[in-house]
């Protein structure tokens, strides 16, 4: 490629790369972006926009490995290991400017994991009641397996979804099949307590 072509390309490439970055701090920071400002009180994870229950003994934190989205808010998991993965569950949040239907959101991020998930297998796709503001509204819980390789551990999964303003927040609990007897009764409770403040 010619010099000079080249300098355009790398130019343009630049300055689509500055522009997504402000699009996506003010959309982090700005009037309508997602709530980070959330504290644990007793059992309970609280920002100005949601809350849910957590299990007892399981351990908050805001310290994201890898394995976490870049747009996680908050995860919770079980400190005891009782197979080759530690049960969990997150929030995360995606700026819909607008809105959008949940069932379509659902819908969609569902089959985002069906094609990025080895051994995808969809056990059950619910109408969950939540509370929205005080009053009661209706989610969207899917309830599938997989895992992250063709070789590792085979996990279940429950998500559900809210939004309020233009922030969609994405609930997702997590858990070894091999560890079900364990995990899975605090999962999915954990899931199924979210609300929208």
């Amino acid at each position: 490629m010619p010099l000079k072509l080249y300098n355009i390309f790398v130019l343009k490439n630049s300055l689509i790369i500055i522009a997504l970055s402000a699009l996506l701090l003010t959309g982090c920071f700005g009037p309508t972006g997602p709530a980070l400002d959330g504290k644990v009180s007793g059992n309970t994870y609280s920002t100005s926009d949601f809350e849910l229950t957590l299990p007892q003994d399981w351990e908050v934190t805001d310290d994201f490995s890898t394995n976490y989205p870049e747009n996680t808010i908050v995860a919770v998991s079980n400190h005891v290991k009782e197979s080759n993965f530690v049960a969990n569950v997150n929030v995360t949040y995606e700026m819909k400017e607008g809105g959008i239907e949940l069932s379509n959101y659902a819908s969609n991020l569902l089959d985002l994991h069906r094609s990025t998930l080895s051994n995808f297998k969809e056990i059950s796709r619910e109408n969950l009641p939540i509370t929205v503001h005080g009053n009661s509204a209706t989610s969207i819980l899917n309830v599938f397996e997989g895992s992250h390789k063709s070789d590792s551990p085979l996990l279940r999964f429950y998500q559900t979804y809210g939004y309020k303003g233009d922030v969609i927040y994405t609930i997702t609990g997590t858990h070894s099949i091999s560890d079900e007897r364990f995990a899975k009764e605090k999962v999915e409770n954990t899931v199924r307590s979210f609300e929208i403040k």
